[in-house]
């Protein structure tokens, strides 16, 4: 009778069996984590390919399987919570590794208190279907709770819980749900990807969301890179609810760069001070429908998009809604503006078009859109095609004194009070044109 153990492979990790003779295996290692506590064996195996590697609930088989692949590796982790040790710090997956989970609901990685950082990636990885929960204790090591930091990363079927890390002021203060830095142009032109993901972030109680979007807690959020490459990320189908801010990107003054974000369909729900905020880091929203839902009643909210100190923004086909009336300070839907100057000499510039805000501008002389504060320089902006209804008397445009050559066409807008009328658009520069608009 032969053993009842299964007999071990002779290359641990290279698809069962030996290199072939003259060349690389072509199958990736394959490494499976199990978790005790949730009824999987507490001894580890190799058989069909196979390493089995047995996790008893904290993260310490996990943290093997992602030291052991050598080249591409793929990690499964089976169904259970993994609560990271106290001795372990952020799961680091290495180039080339993929990390999948048995579903969002299913395989759930629990952070510690020695580092607010759960999980790094580096460049050509992929993380999917599991749940990375941030919990109330917090350490003053990192400031995101996933942090793409290679280029070309993929994240998707992802749950971010952040709900509980209420970010303190001072060291250690978390930042970000998920963090971009490094990446793309130059050199290499590779995306990273967020697709199919729900970030949870911390329940901001009212009128104590964070006013500075360097400390703000954003579900993502991009920074500059000091190497000099700029981080491209496409956000797709992608929910980010609570935190002080939905977006943050902001660039570097010097450099004049930062990251760069294409969004579609994505929905940012009841950020406390700000949805999107981009300095210095060319955005687009325009693959879908998006949408951007703030409660303006709070005095802690700013505004729907800021746009500032870049040559090329586009927001097509958003909703910005504003669901709690009238705030005690100045809140229009969206503001382009250009404190520091564009990169290279070239204006701050907006393309807005086919978006709709709704209920923005209630103070008295808000408006809803802004493009420009005195005598910043703001050149070619255009809105055309867009929807401005609200509920109070305002004007649905401003173009600052130095915002010149824009175009304001084929626009619509209504007070939805019936009435007084709704307004009609302010034009301090010059040489704008205003053509086929309906203000109503």
């Amino acid at each position: 009778m032969g053993s009842r153990w299964i007999p071990r492979i002779t290359s641990p990790g290279n698809g069962g069996g030996p290199i072939p003779p003259g060349g690389q295996d072509h199958f990736a290692p394959k490494y499976l984590v199990g978790n005790v506590p949730a009824g999987d064996s507490a001894v580890g195996y190799n058989t069909g390919g196979f390493m089995y590697i047995p996790d008893p609930g904290d993260c310490t088989g996990i943290v093997l399987a992602l030291t052991l692949p050598n080249g591409p590796g793929d990690v499964w982790i089976r169904p259970g919570t993994y609560t990271m040790s106290p001795a372990l710090t952020r799961l680091l997956v290495l180039s080339t590794t993929r990390v999948w989970g048995a579903g969002e609901d299913y395989t759930i990685i629990v952070g510690n208190a020695t580092d607010n950082c759960i999980v790094e990636l580096e460049g050509e990885t992929e993380i999917a279907a599991l749940t990375v929960r941030r919990p109330a204790t917090q350490s003053a090591v990192g400031d995101a709770v996933i942090n793409a930091k290679g280029l070309q990363t993929s994240i998707h079927e992802v749950d971010v819980d952040a709900t509980l890390a209420n970010p303190p002021l001072g060291p250690g203060r978390i930042t970000a749900a998920i963090l971009y830095s490094q990446g793309g142009i130059p050199p290499n032109l590779g995306w990273n990807r967020l697709t199919n993901v729900e970030i949870l972030g911390p329940v901001i109680a009212p009128g104590a969301g964070e006013q500075n979007p360097l400390l703000m807690f954003a579900g993502v959020r991009g920074i500059f890179d000091p190497l000099g490459t700029i981080a491209l990320t496409t956000i797709s189908t992608v929910t980010i609810f609570n935190g002080d801010a939905g977006l943050v990107s902001i660039g570097n003054l010097a450099a004049q760069q930062g990251a760069s974000f294409t969004c579609g369909r994505l929905l940012i729900t009841q950020p406390r001070t700000i949805g999107i905020y981009a300095d210095y880091s060319p955005f687009f929203t325009n693959g879908g429908q998006s949408i951007v839902l703030m409660d303006a009643g709070d005095a802690s909210v700013q505004t729907g998009i800021w746009l500032r100190n870049a040559f090329q923004y586009e927001i097509g086909s958003t909703l910005v809604i504003n669901s709690g009336g009238a705030g005690p300070g100045f809140t229009p839907g969206l503001i382009l503006d250009s404190p520091a100057g564009a990169p290279s000499g070239l204006p701050t510039r907006v393309n807005l078009h086919d978006s709709t805000f709704l209920g923005w501008g209630l103070e008295p002389a808000v408006p809803v859109v802004r493009f420009g504060s005195g005598a910043e320089v703001i050149v070619g902006a255009k809105m055309v095609n867009c929807n401005i209804d609200s509920f109070g008397v305002i004007p649905p445009i401003e173009l600052g004194l130095g915002c010149t050559n824009a175009i304001v066409a084929l626009n619509v807008g209504a007070n939805l009070n019936g009435a007084p009328p709704g307004g009609v658009p302010s034009v301090l520069g010059l040489g704008n044109e205003l053509a086929h608009n309906t203000w109503a």
